[in-house]
């Protein structure tokens, strides 16, 4: 079973994540194979169907199991006994719940992605071929019966994926985004913070009283004071002891009523004692601009504007498709 295990990672790798799924088009040449498997298929096999396509009990167990194994190999079998932060389910049922939402992801757009004209490429289809071969020469007979697995179920799985990427990329390649280094401008700063509140047993904020509070901004001066014209980051390791004093951020990683405070400070320049609704801060510039973490900060701003743009598109195409999905079945399928 250790095999199975390693060799069901390459398939959740390319399918969590927001990018998957993709309609099958003829050009492809799957299409005629797709037909052909969807005519055998049993109704009693049918789980979902979203439009035209289907969610069968074969291909829901391969990506539960995927990311069940991801997830166990990264984090232990003991990480399913633990509920999850916030809800009343454990992490394996909040797991399922999860992919069935990635399922639908991938089936929504495929019924849609063909407005875009985006097909399966002849280097696309080779490498499908052998992500399904190296797939089959990685685990046993007996693995491949457990699970039901065969070439078309395969193809089918790791072809809707490759060709997510495709759609992602040409809605969302030439998608204007107003990122550039100067509004994501990364400094490095020494801080030092004095939160507002403790937190309980729950690591929920408990703030402070009256007469903490006066206490708390009390030390903050006397911190703020010392540093302003001393060795700050001594200062720094005597007030804030055992936290991280050093910090690399732009104006949308702070508190939104000091960013731009901390964000205006010269090289060497210490800031005034600043307040948010947690916490007192009083921050040193050492480097007024980060070259690689601004350079880290502006792709990631450029990446989350495209995925929130094809993420609107893809609510509008969820609304058009028609969904019917027996969730007894769902819930009855093991892994």
């Amino acid at each position: 079973m250790k095999k199975s295990i390693k060799i069901l990672i390459p398939i959740l790798i390319i399918i969590v994540g927001f990018t998957a799924g993709i309609f099958l088009y003829r050009k492809t040449g799957i299409k005629d194979m797709v037909e052909k498997n969807r005519a055998e298929e049993n109704d009693r096999d049918i789980i979902a169907t979203f439009g035209n396509r289907t969610l069968t009990i074969q291909e829901a167990k391969v990506y539960l199991t995927s990311v069940k194994n991801q997830t166990e190999l990264i984090y232990g079998r003991e990480v399913w006994d633990y509920k999850a932060e916030g809800t009343d389910k454990n992490y394996k049922e909040l797991m399922k719940s999860n992919m069935l939402e990635k399922i639908k992801y991938i089936k929504v757009v495929c019924e849609h992605a063909g407005e875009y004209d985006v097909t399966l490429s002849t280097e696309d289809m080779a490498d499908v071929s052998a992500y399904v071969s190296d797939f089959f020469a990685g685990i046993s007979e007996s693995t491949a019966n457990e699970y039901k697995l065969n070439t078309e179920l395969l193809t089918k799985i790791y072809s809707e994926n490759i060709l997510a990427n495709k759609v992602y990329s040409k809605i969302t390649l030439n998608h204007d985004s107003g990122a550039n280094e100067t509004n994501c401008r990364q400094g490095d700063f020494l801080c030092m913070s004095f939160k507002k509140y403790k937190t309980d047993e729950d690591n929920n904020p408990v703030y402070l009283d009256e007469n903490d509070l006066a206490e708390l901004k009390k030390n903050a001066e006397s911190a703020y004071n010392a540093a302003k014209n001393g060795d700050f980051r001594a200062v720094a390791t005597a007030y804030c002891a055992g936290e991280e004093i050093e910090l690399t951020a732009g104006k949308d990683e702070l508190p939104a009523e000091i960013a731009d405070s901390v964000m205006m400070l010269s090289v060497g320049e210490t800031s005034s004692l600043l307040e948010s609704r947690d916490a007192y801060y009083v921050f040193k510039c050492v480097n007024y601009k980060n070259e690689d973490a601004t350079k880290t900060a502006v792709q990631q701003k450029i990446n989350q504007e495209r995925e929130d743009y094809f993420r609107s598109i893809y609510e509008g195409w969820y609304k058009k498709t028609d969904i019917s999905i027996d969730t007894e079945k769902w819930d009855s399928v093991s892994y």
